[in-house]
């Protein structure tokens, strides 16, 4: 979906993803489509019910691309990364070369420890 995005920009791409066949691009809109009811829930409850789950299999996607990572880093040498992910890559946080969160999807999740603004998912809309 991001291919030749960021070209025009002067970035260079180097498209990773996991190795299941399709599995990766169907798994998260089933994931919420199943599981989007909740977010009428309490906070507690989504918890529960949606983060625990995709938080797992969000670590399970990491491990799985780790190998991945580090081959892409070997072979490009940045100077700079920029990642947009909900949790970070231990290959990149350990790598030495310096980094940039984005996190684009969720910025006060982020932004955790700033106490004028509600912990993430509180249900306190504000952006």
């Amino acid at each position: 979906a991001f291919e030749g995005k960021l070209l025009p920009f002067g970035f260079e791409e180097c498209i990773h993803g996991l190795k299941v066949d399709g599995e990766a691009e169907e798994y998260w809109p089933e994931f919420v489509k199943k599981n989007g009811q909740c977010f009428k829930e309490e906070p507690i409850v989504i918890v529960e019910k949606f983060l625990v789950n995709a938080m797992t299999k969000m670590f399970a996607d990491n491990k799985e691309r780790e190998a991945q990572y580090k081959e892409i880093i070997d072979k490009v040498k940045p100077d700079l990364i920029v990642t947009d992910n909900y949790v970070n890559m231990p290959t990149i946080t350990n790598c030495g070369i310096p980094w940039v969160w984005l996190f684009s999807a969720a910025v006060h999740f982020a932004l955790n420890d700033d106490n004028r603004i509600p912990p993430p998912w509180a249900d306190c809309k504000f952006l």
